[in-house]
């Protein structure tokens, strides 16, 4: 008799989707206590890429808050104090992985999670040549006030994070790179949006001028894709992807 029963999520993604929320400090003891048992009993991996996003996110937020603090217009910041409010009770029985993930993306913990990448998104942003149209300063600002706002990242080869913030219904999505290693001269890194009704887009590339430790770029269109790419290419960029180096599931 077929299985019909739905699979568990994979322990190792569900520890890295909540990186962000562990680094900002916004989950309470129970689900604190979780993740940590779990990033000790994780394979040396993954609790390399856990750590190395947590150092990212926060390290981020350092930087960019000193470079770029501004007053919040009201209707943002009194969203994100709701989203920041502890539970109504503490909750002192020990809680599974899975428990704390549930409730990071049901509960109030969901909006600091976009917030994590977000928050490194400035208006100035990076020199990114986009291939498809300049997108509006506005687009991040709506990624991040969507409500099916989601947030994906990985670790790039030679050292780094990449975060993708993104948004079905604004139709966009923000990369945020930390640390990431600028391109050799010569060469480029091209930006792809992937899925299986279409060929690879290209949406943008950036060389080793528009790489800084912290890099952002706004990327409108984002479709049917079901994942961003960064490849690897020669000046100016390719015609399709030869080198991905990292890919990010938009899913």
């Amino acid at each position: 008799m077929p299985d019909h029963s739905t699979p568990e999520p994979d322990a190792s993604a569900e520890l890295l989707d909540l990186a962000a929320a562990y680094a900002l400090h916004a989950v309470d003891d129970a689900e604190r206590l979780a993740i940590e048992s779990a990033v000790a009993a994780a394979e040396p991996a993954i609790r390399a890429e856990f750590n190395a996003l947590v150092r990212g996110y926060r390290e981020t937020m350092a930087v960019q808050s000193a470079a770029t603090a501004v007053a919040p217009p009201a209707r943002v910041l009194d969203a994100m104090l709701a989203a920041v409010q502890p539970p109504a009770a503490p909750i002192a029985a020990p809680i599974s992985l899975a428990d704390a993930r549930r409730r990071r993306r049901n509960g109030w913990v969901a909006g600091i999670s976009a917030a994590a990448a977000v928050v490194a998104i400035t208006i100035a942003g990076v020199a990114v040549t986009q291939q498809r149209g300049a997108p509006e300063v506005s687009i991040s600002a709506q990624v991040l006030d969507a409500s099916d706002v989601r947030t994906a990242a990985t670790t790039i080869p030679g050292g780094g994070t990449a975060t993708v913030v993104f948004s079905e219904t604004v139709n966009a999505a923000v990369l945020v790179m930390n640390d990431v290693a600028p391109p050799q001269p010569g060469t480029v890194y091209q930006m792809w949006l992937t899925g299986p009704d279409h060929e690879p887009v290209s949406m943008g590339t950036m060389d080793s001028e528009s790489v800084a430790p912290s890099t952002q770029a706004v990327l409108s269109g984002i479709d049917s894709s079901t994942a961003l790419g960064l490849s690897l290419e020669p000046a100016g960029g390719s015609a399709q992807p030869t080198n991905i180096i990292a890919t990010i599931a938009l899913t």
